[in-house]
């Protein structure tokens, strides 16, 4: 349920690394937009990752 929240969410992070990009260049090429939008996902799956690994090490005592 974490890692589908985590790709669920993905298009927020989006926004928050391309949309300030946009603002400052006017337009985004299709290279950074892809990199931007890759990286909206990877963020937040490495982050769901790591919550899902510290909760396992909690539950191990």
């Amino acid at each position: 349920m974490t890692r589908a929240y985590a790709l669920a969410m993905g298009a927020g992070t989006q926004g928050l690394l391309l949309g300030p990009l946009v603002l400052v260049t006017g337009s985004l090429d299709p290279v950074t937009n892809s990199i931007g939008l890759t990286a909206g996902w990877v963020i937040n799956i490495a982050v769901a990752e790591w919550v899902i690994h510290r909760r396992r090490l909690r539950e191990r005592g």
